[in-house]
């Protein structure tokens, strides 16, 4: 097992430093090793152990997890794998607080690298052709008050190898993309600043302005991609997301709109 230094590990104190006085994340809390960032700070919030907008980061994380229960690797000292816990400000459209989130590391991976960055609904951020991030936002209600819990993982300065990988399944790293490290203090600060700036914009009002940044961003858009909703699928060609965050795509039947909540993505090419 590699042995990390200690300019390996996550400075809290010099992330905190690094966040602008408006912004109301915090505290900051990171941990060696956890099983699963995201369940260990939903399980603790539900039962008042952690208070609103914790971050719980871990060096290394055994039993990460993604969208539908995917397993997602990360490897020990390398990557970035942390979780926020925040009140849900648009429960009605959950599907915002998600990509809302991939703005918010998409944001901060270009704020210090070269590199574009793209989003693939409904919730993975890619770098060229592989997937370098992911996203998965579990809510829950407690004293009438809607909550949620957002799992960020990072692939930084390595690229994990996964079995059977295939066309749905390709892997980058900001490493792999850039060939030189990243400074993953200096990359998480930058993601919390978006991401209480991103959570701002999540009102009936402002929410246009997560959809658009998803447009500009997206990985979808002009290519064939196969959706499954209520046990029908639909074939053809994303032709944009709507600002609701539906999906336009033109199929051999003409032109078909379906919504972004209950739909699900089966495959792209």
């Amino acid at each position: 097992m590699r042995v990390m230094t200690r300019s390996d590990f996550l400075d809290v104190d010099r992330i905190e430093r690094a966040l602008p006085e408006e912004c109301s994340l915090g505290p900051i809390l990171v941990e060696e090793r956890l099983a699963s960032t995201n369940t260990t700070l939903l399980d603790g919030a539900r039962d008042g152990v952690f208070a609103p907008g914790t971050v719980l980061a871990a060096e290394e994380q055994t039993a990460g997890r993604g969208r539908l229960d995917r397993a997602w690797s990360a490897d020990r000292g390398k990557s970035l794998t942390f979780s926020v816990f925040v009140e849900n400000p648009l429960p009605s459209r959950p599907g915002f607080v998600s990509i809302g989130s991939a703005l918010s590391v998409a944001k901060a991976i270009e704020d210090l690298t070269a590199i574009e960055t793209a989003i693939k609904w409904p919730n993975d951020i890619y770098v060229g052709e592989g997937k370098v991030a992911g996203i998965l936002a579990e809510g829950f209600q407690s004293g009438g008050i809607f909550y949620v819990v957002v799992g960020m993982g990072v692939n930084v300065n390595s690229t994990p190898e996964i079995a059977h990988t295939g066309p749905v399944q390709k892997v980058t790293s900001i490493f792999q993309a850039t060939g030189h490290s990243t400074d993953r203090s200096a990359l998480l600060a930058r993601i919390i600043t978006h991401f209480h700036d991103t959570m701002a914009l999540l009102t009936d009002s402002r929410r246009i302005g997560v959809a658009r940044g998803l447009q500009r961003r997206s990985f979808l858009v002009g290519r064939h991609v196969r959706l499954a909703r209520s046990g029908a699928f639909y074939e053809g060609t994303l032709q944009k997301h709507t600002d609701d965050l539906g999906l336009v795509i033109a199929g051999s039947d003409g032109e078909i709109v379906l919504p972004g909540e209950g739909t699900d993505l089966v495959d792209f090419c």
